[in-house]
């Protein structure tokens, strides 16, 4: 039997760190091209 909130925690903590590389890629990507830039 899977436990359900065991499941829920990983996906939760994958979801996490997704979001947290996504937002330190826009940040880099924003570094590279500033705003109102060429």
């Amino acid at each position: 039997v899977i436990d359900q909130h065991a499941a829920w925690k990983l996906e939760e903590q994958t979801l996490r760190q997704a979001i947290d590389k996504a937002q330190r890629l826009t940040r880099e990507w924003l570094e590279a091209h500033p705003p109102g830039g060429n």
